[in-house]
């Protein structure tokens, strides 16, 4: 088998130099990309005095200072996909038991007092509610606190829903949890 004693640039038509060049000249343009990619996975947090508007890079949530909902709306890629998050409690005035003649319930909604930005950072960001519950007569009881977390490049949000009281007397829930609106296309 014959050895080709041609030199590279004979037998390719560039030189060893100009072949490093374009293996550096690719890899800028990879860490380009991956630059671009950041970006788009980048949290983006944006306040006013009214509310927060926090974006992933795959949803957006827009979140009132104070009022009736926690989460005002939500979009995804654009798309509105939920509106009118809100905290729900109700209340029964005994338990069910066979000799139980009537019971009355008692619905409560949480009602924002303070909406805050606790951290900001690349990958995560948190932004604190408070608040109490009210009911449809205006009596207002159960404080709480919510901690919404939002991560960068993603389109799930971590909810902690705190309740803070020091009320003695025993009230049987008969729910408590979140109610949202969805748009349906």
């Amino acid at each position: 088998m014959e050895r080709d004693s041609r030199s590279y640039s004979e037998k390719y038509g560039e030189t060893a130099t100009q072949k490093d060049r374009k293996k550096v000249k690719k890899k800028k343009a990879s860490s380009r990309t991956a630059d671009d990619r950041s970006n788009k996975l980048s949290l983006s947090v944006v306040e006013t005095p009214q509310s927060i508007r926090i974006e992933t890079g795959i949803i957006s949530a827009y979140i009132p200072r104070q009022g009736d909902f926690m989460i005002d709306s939500l979009f995804r890629e654009g798309v509105k996909v939920g509106e009118k998050a809100r905290l729900v409690c109700n209340t029964q005035s005994e338990p069910v038991l066979e000799n139980t003649s009537q019971i009355t319930f008692t619905n409560y909604t949480g009602r924002l007092t303070s909406a805050t930005v606790e951290r900001i950072g690349k990958v995560r960001t948190l932004v604190k509610l408070e608040g109490t519950h009210r009911s449809e007569t205006g009596r207002e009881w159960l404080p709480f606190v919510v901690r919404l977390y939002f991560y960068a490049g993603s389109e799930q949000i971590k909810i902690v829903h705190s309740l803070c009281t020091t009320e003695i007397k025993i009230r049987i829930y008969s729910c408590l949890g979140h109610s949202y609106g969805c748009s349906y296309a």
